[in-house]
């Protein structure tokens, strides 16, 4: 038995949509950071991608599986999603990019991620979503090398009950109570390109996930897959379902463990948080990155 698998998958979107947006050629090269990595490693991908990557150079334990859009693509669902982009009045939506193909590939990892819990390949403890292309520019490679590692090597027991999932963003809880109000712009709550738990962890969340898609959805709102996640993160009701990390989308690999980065970031959203009288919220932050902190930002906090 592992402690962990790593679940991520590949659509290419840009082929069908022709938009100019990242295709196959810079996802294989970001890909390959993934696979020089000695994981246990599960990979959905289209067919002729698949083969691709099983020819690749690998230290990472892979299994392969075969998919394509159509699976989980329908028209019906595509045009409610248009329109539901369309009413979007908000420049932090790229309408070019934020596409109903997009928005279902977001949604589906969540599928992929629920389905291999069940499955459980490598008959790991921890499951954890990582995106495909996760290896951007900014992200710091070698601080979220570590936390992959220590994630494939340790528990976590911190967030052992709940979803590991980097909070980026506070939103107020009346926003977050109003689905047409939250809806109606891209907060970018969460980083959803890193997440994951146990079995019992994901198929809470899976539930919980979809449900609050398809109501979003039927009541004319884009649900992108960082704004669903991030409305059922800061449910009241639900406060079981996810066990937040802090910090942004490059540091949401690796403030993992322990908030190593994006102090002044965390620090904001907690006097923001504050400034909203959630003092839970703000202290969560606070108490995240505190041993961190340098004399000025002390004196930011007010205290």
């Amino acid at each position: 038995m592992s402690n962990a698998t790593f679940v991520t998958g590949f659509i290419d979107i840009d082929r069908i949509e022709r938009t100019g947006r990242r295709g196959w050629d810079e996802y294989r090269e970001r890909f390959k950071w993934l696979l020089g990595l000695p994981i246990d490693l599960v990979v959905y991908a289209e067919t002729d991608h698949a083969l691709e990557i099983s020819r690749m150079p690998r230290r990472a334990n892979i299994d392969i599986i075969e998919t394509d859009i159509d699976s989980f693509v329908n028209p019906d669902t595509v045009r409610a999603l248009q329109d539901a982009i369309d009413r979007i009045n908000d420049g932090n939506v790229n309408k070019r990019k934020d596409t109903p193909l997009l928005t279902l590939v977001g949604k589906q990892k969540v599928e992929w991620l629920a389905e291999q819990a069940k499955l459980n390949l490598f008959g790991s403890k921890h499951l954890w979503w990582v995106d495909f292309g996760i290896a951007w520019e900014g992200l710091p490679k070698p601080e979220s090398e570590v936390a992959i590692l220590r994630a494939a090597n340790e528990e976590h027991p911190i967030r052992a009950e709940g979803i590991s999932i980097c909070s980026v963003t506070y939103v107020p809880h009346a926003i977050v109570e109003d689905q047409r109000k939250y809806y109606s712009r891209y907060w970018w709550p969460v980083a959803s390109g890193w997440f994951g738990g146990k079995e019992i962890a994901i198929d809470r969340m899976h539930c919980a996930f979809v449900s609050e898609w398809r109501d979003a959805l039927a009541h004319g709102c884009a649900p992108f897959d960082e704004m669903v996640h991030g409305r059922v993160m800061m449910d009241e009701n639900r406060p079981w379902i996810y066990k937040p990390h802090y910090g942004d989308y490059r540091s949401c690999i690796a403030n993992t463990f322990e908030a190593k980065l994006d102090h002044e970031l965390i620090l904001w959203m907690s006097n923001r948080a504050r400034y909203f009288d959630d003092i839970e919220a703000a202290d969560a932050r606070f108490n995240a990155i505190r041993s961190h902190m340098t004399p000025q930002q002390w004196k930011v906090y007010d205290l």
